[in-house]
């Protein structure tokens, strides 16, 4: 009756804001496709990763290399739209030239 993959589970000791910012950061990354809403995603997956390295190092807890790839996908999904909208405002804004004929 004792199955060893049941109390295995039990020792396990995952960090869940880990988690729950490396979806924010996939979710982010998919959504700042399509809207600046992804940005407001990944604001806030980009706290609670932080928070959760902290709280990593202070407990001891698993889930370590979890925070670092919310930070990573957070810091994209932040970065991505806002370097496409400093691209498209520099190339695609029209300029007006002005040739002087004498």
């Amino acid at each position: 009756m004792n199955n060893p993959s049941i109390t295995q589970s039990k020792d396990i000791n995952l960090n869940t804001k880990s988690i729950v910012s490396l979806t924010f950061g996939v979710t982010a990354l998919f959504i700042g496709y399509f809207s600046l809403a992804g940005i407001a995603i990944a604001s806030i997956g980009f706290i609670l990763a932080f928070l959760s390295l902290r709280e990593i190092h202070y407990t001891a807890q698993r889930g370590r290399a979890l925070a670092v790839a919310a930070l990573t996908c957070n810091a994209l999904a932040i970065l991505l739209p806002l370097i496409t909208i400093m691209i498209n405002l520099i190339l695609l804004t029209p300029v007006d030239f002005k040739m002087v004929v004498s």
